[in-house]
């Protein structure tokens, strides 16, 4: 949760399912990742790039919250860099940093936009019948009238979102019709005129490439017809589908009778590989992997050195690790 922000107003109670717009593309990409993500609460090995982004994003709240005039509510100037901001840094990222933070300022990607609301949460309904309640929350880095953004940072260039697949980006399309919603909450918009109304989708997408940092700024627009084209015929089934799985409270070492991705070549290795790939494949059962990988994140993993076994002559002698 963004510091200093409220979580999202929700009574958890009250849903049979509670989403994220993460957890939705987790899903997309392969069920049975999310539901041992989400559902299992399988750990994962803590990536050094999180503290990056984390920090990147705490630098943009920091600065974009303050007034046009660049003052805080106690009306003396605001500074980005506030104490503690690069901790769990390499001076080479905090100076890496503070580049790509020049460069979005200068290519206009930092910008104090009029009517903005930084990190704003949200909580919505996407099923609420008889049978089956679902709802989503999140945060949106930078919600305006009709215009929503969201700050990347990424290793290289080419995982930089186009045009055209920012108006099909599950997270993107959610951020949108909670644009549209607060529009007609406000009296901005008229409820008749939503599917006409147009919403700003924009990535503001950060290289981390130390030799050629860059700032990326990525726009396009999406109707409020296809939003809730998207809402209806995308969304809405997919949370049913997750929340099936959801309600059978199966156990880890079930996790054969959750689908698969479609394409496992795609799905297995995306983002530099997924992070249950050993219970996947039989290497691990899932408390093996939790013991792992909580003792990883802990800094308790040990690898013990190789001990011949006296009972085999000549056999290679095998690691153990605990």
């Amino acid at each position: 949760m963004p510091q200093g922000k409220k979580p999202p107003p929700i009574d958890y109670d009250a849903w049979d399912l509670v989403v994220s717009a993460s957890q939705l593309e987790t899903a997309e990409l392969c069920t049975r990742k999310w539901w041992l993500k989400s559902c299992c609460k399988q750990p994962e090995v803590d990536k050094g790039y999180q503290k990056f982004g984390n920090a990147m994003h705490s630098v943009l709240e920091r600065h974009l919250e303050a007034d046009d005039t660049g003052r805080g509510p106690d009306g003396k100037p605001v500074d980005p860099w506030f104490p503690g901001w690069d901790i769990g840094l390499s001076p080479l990222e905090a100076d890496l940093m503070r580049r790509l933070f020049d460069l979005g300022i200068k290519e206009g990607l930092i910008e104090r936009v009029p009517g903005r609301q930084i990190e704003e949460p949200f909580a919505a309904p996407v099923i609420d019948d008889e049978q089956s309640k679902v709802a989503i929350i999140g945060y949106i880095d930078l919600l305006a009238p009709l215009q929503v953004q969201d700050h990347k940072t990424t290793k290289d260039r080419r995982w930089v979102k186009s045009r055209d697949a920012l108006k099909r980006n599950i997270q993107m399309l959610v951020y949108a019709a909670v644009a549209l919603g607060r529009a007609v909450q406000s009296g901005q918009l008229a409820e008749a005129d939503c599917a006409t109304a147009k919403v700003t989708l924009r990535h503001n997408a950060y290289v981390k490439d130390p030799k050629k940092p860059r700032a990326i700024r990525v726009e396009n627009e999406v109707t409020g017809a296809e939003v809730e084209r998207f809402w209806e015929e995308d969304l809405k089934p997919r949370c049913l589908e997750m929340l099936k799985w959801a309600k059978q409270n199966l156990k880890p070492d079930d996790w054969r009778k959750v689908a698969g991705p479609a394409d496992e070549s795609e799905a297995c290795n995306a983002f530099g590989g997924c992070p249950y790939l050993t219970i996947c494949s039989g290497a691990e059962s899932p408390a093996e992997h939790r013991t792992r990988v909580d003792q990883i994140n802990d800094g308790s993993y040990k690898i013990l050195p190789a001990i011949p076994s006296p009972a085999i002559q000549g056999a290679s002698p095998v690691g153990t690790s605990i």
